[in-house]
Formats: structure tokens, sequence, C-alpha cells
């Protein structure tokens, strides 16, 4: 009988420990430091360089197992910039630029843990204002663009369902070329490094 019991808790304690069981979804909320490279517009004739931000940004993924998960991303960043008109004098303005994304995420582990990310989606720019109350300029309406994302970095699981994770993403984003010479910037680079809280819930038995 005793040895019976023994066996019965050793196979407990194998089926509770962490990474025999996943989260069926996961959400994470970050902050980071956001940067963009300077983009030419022809809508606006103006070129809109742009400094470094605080960004926003939330994720709903599933699990896929092993680690890996498949979901959405919206980010949001108030960004100071420098507006200038083609042939004008620059203004310093601050712009609206947010995007939603289709994300995939790999990298599991108890403890610390690197981790891989990358995206496809959407970016917005809008509500770009003159400071000290000059006024909206262009683009008077909200303007989409392409882009992508590749990062990678670290994470530390607290327990089973909560990890810390650090990354840094690199990506592209693909503005229009209309009204526009040949030498402008329309394929430009964007940066962030963030750090931010991931947790799990559901239950997806892995085996």
């Amino acid at each position: 009988m005793l040895l019976t019991l023994c066996a019965q808790g050793a196979h407990a304690q194998i089926l509770d420990r962490p990474g025999t069981s996943e989260p069926r979804a996961w959400i994470s909320g970050s902050v980071g430091l956001f940067d963009l490279a300077a983009i030419d517009d022809g809508t606006s004739a103006a070129r809109w360089s742009f400094s470094s931000a605080a960004q926003f940004r939330g994720t709903l993924e599933y699990s896929l197992g092993r680690g890996n998960a498949l979901g959405v991303s919206a980010a949001y960043a108030q960004v100071p910039m420098r507006y200038r008109p083609f042939g004008g004098p620059a203004e310093d303005a601050t712009g609206t630029v947010s995007s939603l994304a289709v994300t995939f995420r790999g990298g599991a582990g108890i403890g610390l843990h690197q981790v891989f990310e990358a995206s496809i989606g959407a970016v917005r720019f809008s509500d770009f204002s003159i400071d000290d109350g000059g006024g909206r300029v262009g683009p008077l309406e909200p303007d989409y663009d392409v882009t992508f994302m590749i990062g990678g970095g670290f994470g530390y699981s607290l327990n089973a369902r909560a990890q810390v994770v650090l990354v840094q993403e690199f990506g592209l984003v693909l503005h229009q070329r209309s009204g526009l010479p040949n030498d402008a910037n329309t394929t430009v680079y964007q940066r962030t490094t963030r750090i931010g809280l991931r947790y799990g819930f559901g239950n997806a038995s892995r085996g």
C-alpha cells in the first residue's frame, strides 16, 4: 500500500510540473521605446521626421503548443516630430502612430528562456498637429501603410501562467510613393525595445 501511495504521489508531481500543461490562450501588455525613421509623404507634401516615443502594446494569442502562439497585437504611440513641408520651414508637431498586426511568438521554458516574435499588419498615421496650438496638418485623413516586424529577446517564467518578457523588434514600413520623386524616403525602418507581462488562461494539455 505504501509503495502504491508513493507511486501515485510521484505520478501526480510529474503531471503538475510546469510545461506539461500550457494555457489555452495568452494576453499581454507592454511598454516600449519606439523609433521610426523619417517618411516623405506626397499627399501632405511634407517630410515627417519622427522622434522617439513611448509605445503601449497589447496582444491576444492562441496557444499552438510547445511554447508557440498565434494572435493579434495592437499598439499606440503619441510621437513628437518635425513636420517639414516641401519648400517650407519645419515646425514642431505631434502625431499618433498606431498599428494592428497578426503575430507569431515562439519560445518557452522554466525560468529564463529565449523568445522569438514576427508580425505583419498595418500602421496608421493620424491626428498630426503643430505644437503650441498651431492647428492640424496633413494627413487630414488617416494614412495606412503595411508594416513587417521581427524580433527576439528573453522571457522569465514567474510560474506556469505568468511571464516577464523583454524584446527588441526591427521592421519596415512601406509608404506610398504617389506624388514623390524617386529618391524619397518611403521604405523606412522602425525599432521598438519593450518590456511587458504575459499571462495565460484556460488549459490545453500537451502531454
